[in-house]
């Protein structure tokens, strides 16, 4: 099929200046799939994954969004006890409380 608004979307997708993912600055909601635990982070298993290694999909997923704000970044933390320690962590790395 090459109908002009196939042809449109892949010229767009040539342009450099529009592949990736770079947003000025995203909101990252953290998830319960990965949580602080004591002394080190742990992962959800993921069961619908077939992925060699989930844990490290997983790491890196957060990895690259967490990367990818180019002014900055704002990670919303739920307000849940399971999410205390990982809330605490974060803190602890540097992020700070917006009020």
């Amino acid at each position: 099929m090459d109908s002009p608004e196939m042809r449109t979307s892949l010229e767009a997708n040539r342009n450099p200046s529009s592949q990736g993912l770079e947003p000025d600055f995203p909101i990252i909601a953290w998830g319960n799939d990965r949580k602080w635990s004591g002394t080190s982070g742990q992962a959800s298993p993921q069961p619908r994954s077939n992925a060699h290694d989930p844990h490290q999909l997983r790491l890196n997923s957060y990895r690259v969004l967490l990367s990818r704000g180019r002014a900055g970044l704002t990670v919303f933390v739920p307000p849940s006890t399971e999410m205390d320690a990982t809330h605490t962590c974060l803190l602890g790395a540097g992020l700070t409380i917006v009020h």
